[in-house]
């Protein structure tokens, strides 16, 4: 594929044709936000505003998808790996150690169950847990790895034909860390308020 990975340099594969129903499907509409968003293309829309489904405005309005296209970080995304009839893999780094990443579905007809690998296919730490948010959706998946009894294996299920599931993937604080900390807050706040001298009137 062409496309381009420097810094700061656009990619430019033309325009979205979400909201032209009669061109591409619902599910095909989120493939093409999604790699789109992967590869920090200009995100012009090329339908009809005075004819566009609710389901077309929801996804182009998609404020986590447009963020992820428009990273400070700049880099845009790359391919991982592609099988004809089946599964292609589209990451890209993000700023904060963030990564976004889209599982294709390029069947046209079956769906897709795939298991996606942080380490392995990804290169994430494996000391480092991992919140893993489905994009499209907006709700979390869950922590994978680190010290978390969760292993480090993201599994989607029913991709469908030309379809995608879109991804953001982020370190997620160590649990202990955490509880530690609110440990420490609650103390202090405890300590401060016990020498506070308050009369109510």
């Amino acid at each position: 594929s062409n496309i381009s990975i420097t810094t700061n340099v656009w990619n430019d594969p033309d325009q979205l044709i979400i909201g032209n129903s009669n061109c591409i499907t619902m599910d095909e509409a989120r493939t093409q936000f999604a790699v789109w968003s992967i590869v920090a293309a200009p995100l012009i829309m090329g339908n009809d505003l005075r004819n566009i489904s609710l389901q077309a405005r929801n996804l182009l309005l998609n404020r986590e998808a447009i963020a992820i296209d428009q990273d400070p970080l700049g880099i845009p995304g790359t391919r991982l790996s592609s099988i004809e009839n089946g599964p292609e893999v589209w990451r890209r780094y993000l700023s904060s150690g963030r990564q976004a990443v889209a599982v294709l579905n390029r069947n046209d007809y079956a769906y897709l169950n795939f298991s996606l690998y942080l380490t392995r296919d990804l290169g994430w730490p494996r000391t480092t847990p991992a919140i893993v948010r489905n994009i499209f959706t907006y709700t979390n998946l869950g922590i994978f790895g680190g010290k978390h009894a969760t292993p480090p294996i993201i599994y989607l299920r029913n991709i469908p034909p030309h379809g995608v599931s879109f991804l953001r993937i982020s370190p997620a604080a160590d649990s202990s860390s955490a509880l530690l900390k609110t440990t420490v807050l609650t103390f202090v706040l405890s300590w401060k308020f016990s020498r506070c001298k308050c009369t109510i009137r």
